[in-house]
């Protein structure tokens, strides 16, 4: 058995590269009783996902606006803050 340390970063690695078929059985079998862990690799695959469609897609002028004011108003609470 896996521990939840080593089934999380077999996680990760799996999309990268392949983790070869003993470390996949483990890690099935591991996501099997581990509920914690596959909740964690549902999650981490939609993050995967959204980040992947983001990348992707051309940014529009008004997600830029969005995004840099957002950053504006960081800026200001950061500012009054120190």
């Amino acid at each position: 058995m896996i521990t939840c340390k080593e089934a999380t970063a077999m996680v990760e690695m799996r999309r990268e590269k392949s983790i070869g078929l003993a470390n996949k059985m483990k890690l099935a079998i591991h996501l099997v009783l581990c509920k914690v862990c596959a909740i964690y690799a549902k999650q981490s695959e939609l993050i995967h996902a959204v980040i992947k469609r983001k990348m992707t897609a051309a940014p529009s002028a008004q997600m830029i606006e969005s995004t840099q004011q957002q950053i504006r108003e960081k800026l200001k609470i950061a500012e009054t803050e120190n």
